[in-house]
C-alpha cells in the first residue's frame, strides 16, 4: 500500500467516507468517496505536492516537510 494515499474508510470532515483512490498527479491524489450527507459517490480532490508534504501511513493528517535549501 502506498503510504501517501488514504485508507479505504477514512472519513474526511466528518463527511466523506473514502472509497478508492481513482487518480494521481504531480500536486494531487483523486478519490472516490461517498458524501455521507446525501449518501452519493463523489470525487474528492486533496492536495499534495510531494516535494512540500508528506503523511504517516496509521493517521490521514499531512505532515509539512522542512524546507530543502540547495
Amino acid at each position: 500500500m502506498n503510504a501517501r494515499v488514504l485508507k479505504t474508510g477514512t472519513i474526511l470532515n466528518k463527511r466523506y467516507e473514502i472509497k478508492e483512490q481513482i487518480g494521481d498527479g504531480g500536486f494531487s491524489l483523486v478519490y472516490m468517496a461517498l458524501d455521507l450527507l446525501v449518501y452519493r459517490m463523489v470525487a474528492v480532490k486533496e492536495l499534495f505536492p510531494e516535494a512540500y508534504v508528506t503523511r504517516d501511513v496509521n493517521r490521514p493528517n499531512l505532515i509539512v516537510l522542512p524546507e530543502q535549501t540547495e
